[in-house]
């Protein structure tokens, strides 16, 4: 059974960042996600925020250790994400 039909009638929005640094990025996604999968793809940790205000104070994020997968049913629009140090690489993909 693949991931799409696990997740129902949604459909993924697939985002590869390659370099990923310090001073972080946005990320809107198409329509609102009601399931997130982030996974660390290089040799640094990375941070994921859910509010703008959370990203500019750096607190209230989920970090993902190297080489892992996180996951969980979210409701967002928009994501925020930083490397923990030097740069990074993530695969994104929320089921929209």
């Amino acid at each position: 059974m693949s991931t799409v039909s696990v997740r129902g009638k949604s459909r993924p929005d697939i985002l590869r960042i390659t370099a990923l640094d310090t001073t972080g990025r946005s990320r809107l996604i198409r329509g609102i996600s009601h399931h997130l999968e982030v996974r660390e793809v290089t040799a640094n940790p990375v941070r994921i925020f859910f509010s703008e205000e959370d990203f500019d104070a750096d607190e209230n994020y989920v970090q993902i250790a190297v080489g892992e997968t996180w996951q969980a049913p979210i409701s967002a629009k928009a994501l925020w994400l930083k490397a923990s140090a030097a740069t990074s690489g993530v695969v994104l993909v929320a089921y929209v």
